[in-house]
């Protein structure tokens, strides 16, 4: 027989394989089709697709390593992925579910220690389940990388006053470093750091900054170098696309997306107040520094709800931990409260019931949730406010297959980035890339962009364009020359396939 002391000390460890499986089916089933293309993952995997060539371009832009508007860490482990396991939407969403998987691992060994294995595997399991994290890391966003960055770094920080904190120190600094090598975001993650090293460990501040800063230096210094001009002006692009407000607007902008943000997305309200509910300790400071250092700068520039909550992406783990906390603090006062009011033994358990069976309730709504997403591709969480203009891969992918199919290699193509990804095809251009080079109007482009094109990519030099949702209800209303480009196309070009809401427009001039 097996005793309780191996029964002890193996139980949580089958209870975690088994949260890990959960998590891995609701993350890698039907990955590839579950949910719709979205339009950054066109993005990267052409980038990745030429930097397996050895070169900086994306589209038909050459020398532009910052136009992806990221630094270039998640690229890189993009490309050494599309070297094992080929360039496909798949290859990208595999590396970004993985990287959920790792987070439910993450979380649970960040909170053990203080909360003990059966609290640390609820939240685990939680996060497993938790419908924006399980989703969300289906899709090719770098924030997903980001994610399991941030627990190692909160992991590390938790263990600074043990004996080895010097090593956890060295972990952790170079987690919050990746998280900034990952994504300009990640910033957040090495100011969270910085200030548990001041609160906790003063002299280590300066030696732990600079490790933090190290991998992104070392990633960004040959980028910089290489061009330091056109990397500067490349660098003031992406500040004044992403995040130009004056200080004023930023305080404004908090006050209305926090009221937003509360009023939209309350499931991610009750993980932040859950978090104020952990005992004391670093566990619950850490957490809450963590959470806190990426949602305020986030508010100050974006409404983190239904369409930008990914921006939250790296965080909905300590969601998920301080949700799992507000359950199991708040089931024993429901508990408490009904001996109260029926001090009967019977009515007693039969309230502990119901509290019981309303906590389950959510759970397994989300439970549920996942499973149609995985298993049926029911886009429940990627519509309303939420709507990403997902496209349907069966769709685009026959309007694919069918440009590939009869035009040539050198041939010219224009469409939206989640779609023209899979045209194979040497040319391709996006939107704003070919309104620039027609002398439209394409809204806020980089300096010199034009001189950086590889190939001719005016809209007369295409033999196809493919139209889409995303370009005529989403870009057109961001792109000014689009709209009169699209009347053109459907006017005087010849329409020569068409599924669902795609459509593909042969050039009379090169289709005779």
């Amino acid at each position: 027989m097996i005793s309780v002391t191996r029964l002890n000390k193996f139980w949580p460890w089958v209870v975690l394989a088994a949260v890990l499986l959960l998590a891995a089916f609701l993350r890698f089933a039907n990955l590839r089709t579950s949910p719709g293309w979205f339009t950054d993952e066109g993005d990267f995997i052409v980038l990745g697709q030429h930097l397996l060539e050895g070169r900086w371009q994306i589209f038909a832009i050459q020398d532009a390593p910052l136009l992806i508007q990221r630094p270039p860490l998640f690229l890189y482990l993009l490309t050494f992925a599309f070297r094992l396991l080929g360039p496909d939407i798949w290859t990208l969403r595999a590396l970004c579910a993985a990287c959920g998987l790792v987070s439910v691992a993450l979380l649970y060994a960040a909170a053990v220690s203080s909360l003990g294995p059966a609290k640390a595997l609820a939240a685990a399991a939680l996060l497993a389940i938790f419908p924006w994290a399980a989703a969300n890391s289906r899709l090719g966003f770098t924030y997903n990388l980001s994610a399991p960055l941030v627990l190692l770094a909160l992991l590390g920080s938790l263990k600074l006053s043990q004996p080895s904190g010097k090593t956890w120190l060295v972990v952790s600094c170079l987690a919050a470093g990746a998280s900034l090598a990952t994504d300009f975001l990640g910033i957040t993650a090495v100011l969270a750091l910085s200030l548990i090293l001041l609160i906790e460990k003063p002299r280590w501040f300066l030696p732990g900054l600079g490790l933090m800063l190290t991998l992104p230096c070392l990633l960004l210094a040959p980028i910089l170098l290489s061009n330091p001009a056109q990397a500067w002006s490349d660098l003031h692009f992406i500040q004044a696309y992403k995040a130009s407000a004056p200080p004023f607007i930023q305080a404004v902008n908090l006050i209305i997306n926090s009221g937003e943000w509360v009023r939209r997305e309350s499931w991610l309200v009750l993980g932040l107040a859950g978090l104020f509910m952990l005992p004391a300790g670093p566990l619950r400071r850490n957490s809450i520094l963590f959470f806190l250092s990426l949602l305020l700068p986030v508010l100050a520039f974006y409404t983190p709800a239904g369409y930008g909550l990914h921006y939250l992406i790296p965080i909905f783990p300590l969601a998920a931990l301080g949700i799992a906390c507000f359950f199991w603090r708040t089931l024993p006062a429901f508990a408490a409260w009904a001996a109260e009011i029926f001090p009967w033994r019977r009515l007693t358990r039969l309230a502990a019931v119901l509290a019981s069976l309303l906590a389950c309730f959510p759970l397994l709504w989300m439970l549920l949730n996942d499973i149609s997403l995985a298993v049926w591709n029911k886009d429940t969480f990627f519509t309303g406010s939420e709507f990403l203009y997902l496209a349907p891969p069966a769709d685009y992918e026959a309007a694919a297959n069918y440009v590939s199919a009869h035009a040539a290699r050198s041939d010219l193509v224009i469409a939206s980035p989640q779609i023209i990804w899979a045209v194979q095809t040497d040319r391709k251009s996006t939107w704003s890339i070919s309104l620039t080079c027609d002398g439209a109007d394409a809204g806020l482009v980089p300096e010199g962009l034009v001189e950086r094109i590889a190939y001719p990519c005016q809209s007369q030099d295409a033999r196809y364009i493919i139209l889409d949702a995303l370009a005529r209800e989403f870009n057109a209303n961001f792109l000014p020359g689009l709209r009169p480009l699209i009347t053109q196309v459907e006017d005087e070009w010849q329409q020569v396939f068409s599924v669902g809401n795609v459509e593909v427009y042969a050039n009379p001039l090169r289709n005779p």
